[in-house]
This record gives C-alpha cells, sequence and structure tokens, in this order.
C-alpha cells in the first residue's frame, strides 16, 4: 500500500506483504521494488518481518535537483516476489506527487488581452486523495503584477471570492488595470 499523493520532495513510506496460497504470512522473504518518476528511478530490496510485511521509504527530496519531479507528476512502485513455489508475483501501486491535498484549477470567462476589459473567474477543486470533486469551498482569486514588472499604474492588486464548482459569477469580475504582466492566483483552504 502507498498513499494516494504526497509532495515532490517527500519521503513516501509503503509497505507490501507476502503471503502464501493458503493465507499464511510468509517471513524473511526478498521483495525487489522498483521505484519511478517521469525524471528519476531507483532499486530497494526487502525483506519481510514475522508477520509477512515489508515497508520501504522513498526519499525523494535526496533527487539530485534537475531529476526531481513536479507537481502532478506520478510516482509509480513495483513490488516484485519470487514465491515460495519460484512463481512471479507483482503488485504496483501509483502515487500523485502534488503541491497540496487538493488541486485548484481556474477558470476564465474570457482570454483578456487589453486593460479596461473584465473577465469572472471558477475555480474546481479536485481532491488528490480520492479524486472526488470539493464543491462549496471557498476560494480567493487575486490578480497582481507579476515580480520585476515595471507597471506605469502603481501596485494594480485586485482580489474576488468564489465557490469552488460554481459556475462563473458576476460577484467576481477581475479587470485588467493597465498594460504589463500580471498574475493570477487562487487560494483555497482544505485543511
Amino acid at each position: 500500500s502507498a498513499p494516494a499523493w504526497s509532495l515532490p520532495t517527500s519521503s513516501v513510506s509503503f509497505t507490501a506483504t507476502a503471503v502464501s496460497y493458503i493465507g499464511a504470512s510468509v517471513s524473511d522473504a526478498a521483495l525487489t521494488a522498483t521505484w519511478r518518476t517521469a525524471k528519476a528511478s531507483g532499486l530497494l530490496r526487502l525483506t519481510t518481518d514475522t508477520d509477512g510485511l515489508a515497508s520501504g521509504v522513498i526519499d525523494l527530496g535526496a533527487v539530485p535537483p534537475a531529476n526531481r519531479s513536479e507537481a502532478y507528476d506520478t510516482l509509480t512502485i513495483d513490488v516484485e516476489w519470487i514465491g515460495p513455489t519460484r512463481e512471479r508475483i507483482t503488485r504496483s501501486a501509483s502515487v500523485t506527487l502534488a503541491d497540496g491535498p487538493a488541486r485548484l484549477q481556474l477558470q476564465l470567462s474570457l482570454t483578456p488581452s487589453t486593460p479596461g476589459t473584465s473577465f469572472a473567474v471558477a475555480a474546481t477543486l479536485t481532491s488528490n486523495t480520492d479524486g472526488a470533486a470539493l464543491t462549496g469551498v471557498p476560494v480567493t482569486a487575486t490578480l497582481r503584477p507579476a515580480p520585476n514588472d515595471t507597471l506605469t499604474c502603481g501596485n494594480a492588486t485586485s482580489s474576488c471570492s468564489i465557490s469552488s464548482g460554481a459556475p462563473f459569477s458576476p460577484a467576481c469580475q477581475l479587470t485588467l488595470p493597465c498594460v504589463g504582466q500580471f498574475l493570477l492566483e487562487a487560494c483555497a483552504d482544505v485543511t
């Protein structure tokens, strides 16, 4: 078993159990766990305890920076055991590497390209644990100048609040205040 999601630089713990065909736990069984992401992979050799349980930890934070995963990559773990009658038994698990317990996606009523054009914002929030839609969660959308952008319209920051899963609302309208580079950010508290 493995968690449904984990941070891209965390240590991911997983367990595997060796059980015979008649259901008895197999102690001291040698298991091979192979893990991979889009940019890295590794191999762990595990041995089961007296209950037939083996535990492993994959330290994604120890992966060199150039090979580290990003949010919404997938960590795949394949465990192989050669059973008592030399049969090959494999199990796999996937872990979503995410920056939090839920994924927040924004939709715009239109793509603004000129200052003074208003647009509405809607938000979709999805659980990284089970993939369920999280509706009715308050979301704050903020339009702010990009770092290091030299704006002529001052600190042009605006924000509004919406509920996840709700359609576009006239109550949440944002407007590009001037020509420049802006970031649209959103925040939802799903603790």
